[in-house]
């Protein structure tokens, strides 16, 4: 009985995820495909073990649905190689930051090019001062709740500008950099999380209206942030469809950036976009920050 219960568990929160459009939570049910198929998986050899064969069937398709849902973002295929690119660096930095001495270290170790800061605030701030010293540059705006988006650049931004999408208002950062020699189209924004019907719908809403900008752009264009989506969504996968932009988490391997605390549960959450355009070497994973959030780098090549 208790296998079963199980079993109908995992069917309903697999199929749930597919059906987003009925219910709002129903998109949350989409996040966690990986451990859907991990439970399926001992779920199948349990079964096995106590001879219930029609359960182990059920789990095996269960793990087939889940792992093809996430396919692209499972296994890391794509060759990495040195290159002398600029370095960027995203991270939701937390606005309660736990230990923000490992945020500035981090920083000033990987001495990124550019630098997303999300959840910014004047405390966080004053504490970075020393590891924001050598940028020059800077793009800022409030978001919600008290905490603001941040991009930080070594190079000139030119004909930056911040402008607002969705039944909220929410923020899009831009400015044109060149980045070790080549001009690139900047983005950075931070939609809301998926928490209640009104910020789900605002958050696909938000992602409907940017479509447009991303289809006249002049130079390699770069979008980066914490999405509060995953790759695998329905508007996500839409999104980059329409935009012809693609997550540089494809073919990565599978990289949860979210939450630092429950690693069991983690989830690709942020996301360093790109359109076919730019060409980059590395892509990492940086360490804990004292945020709920790991940091992502990104380095590019200029060939």
């Amino acid at each position: 009985m208790l296998l079963w219960g199980l079993a109908f568990l995992l069917i309903f929160l697999s199929l749930a995820g597919l059906l987003g459009n009925l219910w709002w939570p129903f998109k949350i049910a989409d996040f966690f495909r990986l451990q859907y198929a991990v439970l399926s998986f001992f779920l199948a050899l349990v079964s096995l073990y106590y001879g219930q064969y029609e359960i182990a069937v059920i789990a095996v398709g269960l793990i087939i649905l889940n792992l093809f849902k996430i396919r692209h973002y499972l296994f890391k295929t794509r060759k990495t190689f040195d290159a002398d690119g600029a370095k960027i660096l995203s991270v939701n930095a937390f606005r309660d930051n736990f230990e923000p001495d490992n945020l500035e270290k981090y920083i000033l170790d990987e001495r990124p090019d550019l630098l997303l800061i999300m959840e910014m605030t004047d405390k966080l701030n004053d504490h970075l001062t020393e590891a924001l010293k050598d940028y020059e540059f800077r793009l800022e705006t409030p978001v919600r709740d008290g905490f603001r988006i941040a991009l930080f650049s070594k190079a000139e931004m030119k004909h930056s500008r911040i402008t607002h999408h969705g039944p909220s208002d929410t923020p899009l950062l831009y400015s044109q950099i060149n980045l070790k020699g080549k001009e690139y189209d900047v983005y950075s924004a931070h939609p809301k999380p998926a928490l209640n019907h009104k910020y789900a719908e605002e958050r696909e809403i938000y992602f409907r209206d940017i479509e447009k900008i991303f289809k006249q752009n002049d130079y390699p264009c770069l979008l980066l942030g914490d999405f509060n989506s995953v790759p695998w969504e329905k508007h996500f996968v839409k999104f980059l469809r329409k935009t012809k932009l693609q997550s540089t988490l494809y073919r990565n391997g599978y990289t949860l950036t979210w939450p630092v605390f429950m690693p069991l549960m983690g989830i690709p959450m942020d996301h360093i976009i790109v359109c076919d355009r730019v060409n980059f070497s590395k892509f990492h994973r940086g360490p804990f920050v004292g945020s709920d959030h790991f940091p992502l780098v990104l380095t590019l090549s200029n060939t």
